[in-house]
């Protein structure tokens, strides 16, 4: 810790509402100084690096990259605390040493509770965490391969040919520029197992490969869309909520 006795925090949090009663919160409490506060995913990364604190108090999901992917991106290591409506990445991650998850919505007493665990364990902790939690969420080896049955002969499709794996229905389909190959798999299962460096999930039902979009263009309803470099220049809405992590990715 830079100080003994006060505790330096960085809030990344990109929703209005939460982030103001985090602050309120942590005004009433003792020996506690915000430097830096973050309103999304990338913000986060300067941030932390820039100004180093003990702790961050660190959204799950937030545009740009989710709190897991900003751990990822770090430089220096500081004490997390999960501020998440999604306990169960924060139970996983905790189970490998973490310091604390607060399931929203943050209540005073349950984050008091919280500070003065990081109060405890930042001085003599080894900072792992980034590490661990690396580790936890990302697949060991990302997939270079898959196979498909057509009829009775099995294809060998390496991952650099693939545009998308999309859904429909209760099927999930491997495209890539020429035809569509039946997966035995989900879009949920398929995403832990990709390189996040390559893929891309842009709305429920497609997951994209960076490097095959063509470009983004807005269609009638000036919604965002992508047109992939495909045979049939396909054009594929992306969802509001998928729309930073995707240009956070096509910007890297």
């Amino acid at each position: 810790m830079s100080n003994p006795e006060k505790i330096t925090i960085v809030v990344a949090e990109d929703n209005k509402a939460s982030r103001l009663n985090l602050l309120s919160c942590l005004e009433k409490i003792e020996n506690v100084n915000v430097i830096g506060i973050a309103k999304n995913g990338s913000d986060a990364v300067q941030q932390i690096d820039e100004k180093k604190p003990d702790l961050v108090l660190l959204d799950v999901e937030m545009p740009g990259k989710d709190g897991f992917e900003v751990l990822q991106s770090l430089k220096h290591n500081p004490g997390v605390i999960f501020v998440t409506a999604h306990e169960k990445f924060a139970v996983q991650a905790f189970e490998v040493n973490g310091i604390d998850y607060i399931v929203k919505p943050v209540v005073q007493e349950r984050l008091e509770k919280a500070i003065e665990r990081a109060r405890e364990s930042l001085g003599n902790q080894d900072q792992n965490i980034i590490k661990l939690v690396s580790e936890l969420m990302l697949p060991k080896k990302a997939r270079k391969r898959f196979t498909v049955k057509v009829k009775d002969q099995v294809y060998i499709i390496p991952v650099q040919e693939v545009c998308r794996f999309k859904a429909e229905d209760k099927y999930v389909f491997l495209c890539t520029r020429e035809k569509e190959f039946f997966l035995n798999a989900t879009l949920k299962s398929l995403i832990q197992t990709l390189d996040p460096d390559t893929f891309v999930k842009v709305n429920k039902s497609n997951i994209i490969a960076i490097d095959k979009i063509k470009k983004l263009k807005k269609n009638y309803r000036l919604e965002t869309c992508l047109v992939l470099d495909d045979d049939k220049q396909t054009v594929i809405k992306v969802s509001r909520n998928h729309l930073p992590a995707l240009k956070a990715k096509l910007e890297a």
